[in-house]
């Protein structure tokens, strides 16, 4: 069985940072007063507008529960439309499917599976899974499985004492989805913020935990104003690698990629003038990319992609911004200084 926190009684239950540091605790002056400046702290439960904190204004959209871990290494259980926040951040999940029966009493048993698709199979436990039929291999803790399947009937043989089992099409593990006599399809999340007016002259930082070893790149809709075009979308990869990107009239034209920073946390520092945009990492400026022109932007956009395709599968730990600014070196400066520090 897994260590779950149930039922989940909300974020309000932790205490909200104490400092203002966004004022005077790390930084001096107030780098975020502007009546359309935000702080999105999910980590710390604290949330500011315009210097001042305020409730949580993410409004989640998901049609059924979501396991999210805490950093006492047990999950903790959200209902249907409620943001899955624990002290780890805001838990952003793809929709995926759970196919192996009663999977927090496992037995073995053999599961239909589509052919030549990918899936991973993960477990919890001092034992192991052994595949064969559709394909072949092992899974243990911590070490998970993903096979290309030949056939459509996967044999799960376990040994030991797994305590959970999971067995889902893509190709990399997410978090528990708990099911009993039948598959149970945990769907992605989107949290969102409507109703901004923002100005052009954004510059933003976000930190993130990526949770999956993929070698795709999972990207977040950042900020947008009518969907797929007129957008900025941030976006990263495994190794540590980053993009930003803008959309314009459907088409995405990158600006810059960033290389590894060598640590699981990672930030990201971008910005969009007038009719450009760019992004920093470390105080560096590649090239702005293509001239194309923004409308002002009014939501934030974080989960499942409206346009179609997964979800980033990431702990959105942070994310701030600010407006009405000259993009440059000085001004991304402070920037890339809190960014680093936050994270």
């Amino acid at each position: 069985m897994l260590n779950l926190v149930l039922p989940q009684m909300g974020i309000g239950t932790r205490n909200a940072r104490a400092s203002n540091w966004w004022e005077n605790g790390d930084f001096s002056g107030n780098l975020f007063s502007g009546a359309d400046d935000y702080i999105l702290d999910f980590a710390n439960n604290s949330y500011v507008k315009g210097g001042v904190e305020i409730a949580n204004p993410i409004i989640s959209t998901h049609s059924s529960d979501i396991l999210a871990l805490n950093s006492s290494g047990s999950y903790e259980a959200f209902a249907a439309n409620v943001s899955p926040i624990t002290d780890l951040g805001l838990l952003v999940v793809p929709t995926r499917t759970n196919i192996f029966l009663n999977s927090d009493v496992p037995a073995s048993q053999t599961v239909a599976v589509s052919d030549g698709t990918q899936y991973t199979i993960s477990v919890v436990g001092s034992g192991s899974i052994a595949l064969s039929g559709a394909g072949l291999g092992t899974a243990t803790e911590g070490s998970d499985l993903t096979i290309t399947t030949s056939g459509t009937s996967l044999i799960c043989t376990i040994s030991g004492s797994l305590t959970y089992v999971q067995v889902e099409q893509g190709s990399f593990a997410t978090l528990p989805i708990i099911t009993t006599g039948s598959a149970v399809t945990r769907a992605g999340n989107q949290e969102v913020i409507s109703g901004l007016n923002l100005p052009i002259g954004v510059e933003f930082y976000m930190v993130v935990d990526l949770l999956d070893a993929s070698t795709l790149w999972r990207k977040l809709i950042f900020f947008t104003s009518n969907g797929g075009a007129n957008s900025i979308v941030a976006g990263f990869g495994n190794l540590n690698n980053y993009e930003v990107a803008s959309r314009s009239a459907g088409t995405v034209t990158f600006i810059e990629m960033f290389g590894n920073r060598g640590e699981n946390i990672k930030e990201l520092v971008g910005s969009f003038g007038t009719d450009y945009g760019q992004a920093y990492i470390d105080g560096l400026s590649p090239t702005p990319d293509t001239a194309v022109t923004y409308p002002p932007l009014n939501k934030l956009f974080l989960g499942t992609n409206h346009t179609g395709g997964e979800a980033n599968y990431i702990y959105v730990k942070e994310i701030g911004w600010r407006t009405g600014f000259t993009p440059d070196t000085t001004s991304h400066a402070e920037m890339v200084t809190l960014a680093n520090a936050r994270a």
